[in-house]
Order: C-alpha cells, then structure tokens, then sequence
C-alpha cells in the first residue's frame, strides 16, 4: 500500500506519460507496489529472525543451566530440589547479591501505580523504568550466583542458540513466529511475576539457580499454553475474518 502510494507520487516527477506501452502512472504505482512488498517482507523476517536469536539464545542458556546444575550423581541437587552451593561464596558474589536487593529495595515502585506525582504518560514511563531496575537487579543477583564454569557454558549455550534462532527466524519465518511469540510471552510472564513478587515482599518458591530445572519446564509449558492458543483461536478467528 505505502509502495504504491509513493510510486504515485513519483509518477508525478516523470516527464514521460508512458513507459514502452504501459501508462507511467500505472507502471510506477505497480513498480512501487513491488519495492514496498519486498522490503515489508525483508523487515518481517529481520523482525522475526531477532527476536528469535534473542528467545532461542535464553532458552538455550536455560536449559545448559539447569544441565549443568543438576548433578545427582554426585549427590547434588535435582532438577526440583534446592541446589546447594558447591562451594562458599566469594566476597564479590555476596557483594553482587547484596547490591541487587538494595536496588530492588530502594525503587519506588508506587510510581508504577501512578501513587506519586507522576501521572499519565510520565506514570507509564516510570514504572517501566521500575520494572527493568528491578529485573535487572535480579538477574545480576542470579548471574552471581552461577559458578563460573557454568556461567562459561551459558554465555557459550546463548550465542550458540542466538545464530541458530537467527538462522531459523530468516530462513522460515511464518514457522517461527507463533514458537517465538508463545516463548517470549512465557518468559516475560514469569519474568514479571517474580519482579512483582520481589517487590510486594511475597514468598517466591525458588531463584532459577536454585530449582533450574523446574523453572525451565514452567517456561515451557506456559508457552506451550500460549502456542496452543494461537493454533486453537487466535488463528481460526483470524481466518473466519479473513474469509468475511
């Protein structure tokens, strides 16, 4: 539509009425019709290609986490139990760990609610601001957390993930989409929950670095809840709409 728009403006700066036996308005209206379809589906699967780099990325540093934190055969923590510390923390990581609640404490989370002066648009922005501090927080606290052979093999398991979901998202796009979009809903879903648990004061269950594995499959069935949404309403609405 906009490629076909600008092809008739442009056709205006032409001096010739035709192109070989075609009428010029018509031509460049065709022509920008073209341009603007391609670079629509260029911008689509760069979309989907990032996000999905990004989301695999997290899934695969996830489930090299919760492999590399489950050791039972050396009597370790399973997969739903509490992971002991393998060894005393350093300094740094308590540091680190203290830090994150101190920020997480010291965000005033009223504004997210519009309770303080900001109101409107500035509300929105400030509880945005509130929830990236406090996620941020939280995740520098975990990442600490992480012996350092394991934080190696999640840095090295996320770019490993993030090439292939790249691969994926370009190569085909309307297969990936609806598995990127139910992944990252369910991550940010049980990312916001803990963010809010954090800062209400509520009990949270466990960290990932505690029970990996159980958060891992929380995050997978809720994104499978989400996918199959998509396949059982979202999709057939969308072609009931489609043929009306």
């Amino acid at each position: 539509g906009l490629g076909a728009l600008l092809g008739l403006l442009a056709a205006g700066m032409i001096q010739t009425e035709t192109l070989g036996s075609i009428p010029t308005t018509y031509a460049a209206i065709g022509l920008g019709a073209l341009l603007g379809l391609a670079i629509g589906a260029a911008a689509y699967r760069l979309a989907v290609g990032g996000a999905s780099a990004l989301t695999l990325g997290c899934l695969a540093a996830a489930v090299a986490a919760a492999i590399s934190l489950h050791d039972p055969g050396t009597g370790g923590a399973g997969w739903f139990e509490r992971r002991v510390p393998e060894r005393p923390e350093t300094i740094a990581e308590v540091a680190s760990a203290r830090a994150a609640q101190a920020a997480i404490e010291q965000v005033n989370f009223s504004d997210f609610w519009g309770g303080g002066q900001a109101s409107g648009e500035t509300a929105t922005i400030a509880g945005l601001q509130v929830a990236a501090e406090s996620a941020g927080a939280i995740a520098r606290s975990q990442w600490a957390a992480l012996p350092e052979p394991t934080q190696v093999l999640v840095t090295a398991s996320a770019i490993l993930g993030g090439v292939l979901g790249l691969a994926f998202g370009l190569l085909r796009p309307r297969a990936a989409g609806p598995a990127i979009a139910a992944l990252a809903g369910s991550a940010l879903w049980l990312g916001a929950t803990t963010v809010l648990l954090a800062r209400s004061g509520q009990p949270i269950p466990a960290m990932p670095t505690e029970q990996p594995g159980a958060w891992l499959i929380a995050w997978v069935l809720v994104a499978l809840v989400g996918f199959a949404v998509q396949r059982r309403v979202i999709r057939p609405a969308a072609l009931v709409a489609g043929d009306e």
